[in-house]
């Protein structure tokens, strides 16, 4: 398994590893990541880390948008969502962020795409979204429960296979 988030990173992955580990990916955009992956030998996989956070958007936002604003920012990732086609859409948020403005970083991190790119809702809603990955090429959804302790369990339960 190798980290890969963009073509080259992939396209490596297809010659020289079993799979593709990627991260932080929005729906829409997975198929510019399997596109790259034309070629692989049967039985590659493609492993996504998703973060799941149940609740609705009024409950998830504030987090959602802090997490997004921080891990976007980050030049490997910055990087991998202008890959995307998502650079006009994070560029202000990017440079308040450079210039150390966190507040406006956070306010300006785009909501369509974080909303792509994190996996809200129900239990049953996550799921679903999940499976909508799955259909579009992940093999291997790896799961980051986002809750608090005492509901980590059921959340554990309910996503389980």
């Amino acid at each position: 398994m190798l980290a890969a988030l963009r073509g080259k990173m992939l396209r490596l992955a297809v010659e020289k590893a079993d799979g593709a580990f990627t991260n932080f990916l929005p729906l829409a955009a997975l198929p510019k990541v399997t596109e790259q992956l034309h070629g692989a030998p049967e039985g590659f996989e493609l492993a996504c880390r998703f973060f799941c956070v149940p609740g609705e958007r009024d409950q998830v936002e504030p987090l959602a948008r802090f997490m997004f604003a921080s891990y976007a920012t980050v030049p490997v990732y910055e990087a991998f969502f202008r890959w995307l086609g998502y650079g006009e859409r994070i560029d202000e948020m990017v440079a308040a962020w450079k210039a150390k403005d966190r507040e406006a970083a956070v306010a300006a991190a785009p909501w369509e795409v974080i909303e792509d790119t994190f996996i809200f809702g129900t239990l049953a809603e996550i799921r679903d979204r999940l499976e909508a990955y799955v259909a579009g090429g992940i093999t291997l959804p790896v799961l980051t429960p986002i809750t608090t302790p005492d509901k980590f369990g059921e959340m554990i339960d309910g996503l389980a296979p």
